[in-house]
């Protein structure tokens, strides 16, 4: 829905990559967001508290994503002010699956 979208534009302004164009961001979702690659994949200097709380803004609120705007801002805040987030970073396991997940057959 409205979040993931959100988490769509987050991964953009974040990697400096652009996604699709404007209709596309409103529509994705499924296959569409779970093939973004993490951000630091993408850009190594990007916290990883930041690539938490993109990643989680993606996964949307049925998937264990923000539930409401209103707390990815909470945790965007939390971030800025290097505070605790509630967004939990990936872990090297996963993060090494998701890229030979990625790797073309």
């Amino acid at each position: 829905g409205n979040l993931i979208s959100l988490g769509v534009l987050l991964h953009q302004m974040v990697t400096g990559n652009l996604v699709g164009d404007a209709l596309e961001l409103h529509a994705a979702a499924g296959k569409r967001v779970e093939a973004l690659r993490p951000p630091r994949s993408l850009q190594s200097r990007i916290p990883f508290d930041l690539e938490a709380i993109c990643l989680k803004a993606l996964r949307g609120a049925d998937n264990g994503g923000y539930t409401s705007g209103q707390a990815m801002a909470d945790d965007l805040r939390r971030f800025r002010n290097a505070l605790p987030i509630s967004a939990k970073r990936i872990s090297p396991f996963f993060r090494i699956w998701k890229r030979l997940t990625l790797l073309p057959n």
